[in-house]
């Protein structure tokens, strides 16, 4: 895997593990397989977020050609926001709009960012505990 950033969670909080081991396994199948660049977010999407983490089809939206997508909880508050960029864009350039539309709501817990081949991936926390604040803070 080429530049995956890793999250030190808290205890208990297993999700962004669940996430990089999924993102793993997806990376190694799209480097060893022919896929085309159209096909690699939605395919994220289903493999780390339905497949491997349970979510429903009716739980995510996705705009812009599967660029920005948000999943809800039960009261379909947005909870993740993905933001997704072309292979060619550093993944980091993602981050700004996610801190953005989370700063928006209070429901936001995970701010993700990537362009496939990095995946940098923020949980909500208190200022106290930041590595970066944006109008929210958030732990890498």
């Amino acid at each position: 895997m080429s530049d995956t950033e890793s999250s030190s969670s808290s205890p208990g909080d297993k999700f962004v593990e669940q996430v990089f081991s999924s993102y793993q396994d997806l990376y190694d199948e799209i480097e060893t397989g022919e896929r085309m660049e159209h096909d690699l977010m939605p395919r994220l999407v289903r493999h780390l977020f339905l497949d491997a983490l349970g979510f429903s089809p009716s739980d995510y939206e996705q705009e812009d050609d599967w660029n920005d997508v948000r999943f809800y909880d039960d009261e379909r508050n947005p909870v993740i926001v993905v933001e997704g960029k072309k292979r060619d864009v550093d993944a980091e350039e993602g981050i700004d709009q996610a801190f953005r539309y989370a700063s928006s709501t209070t429901y936001v817990r995970y701010l993700i960012a990537t362009n496939v081949d990095k995946m940098l991936v923020y949980r909500r926390c208190d200022e106290s505990e930041a590595d970066e604040t944006d109008t929210v803070s958030a732990r890498n």
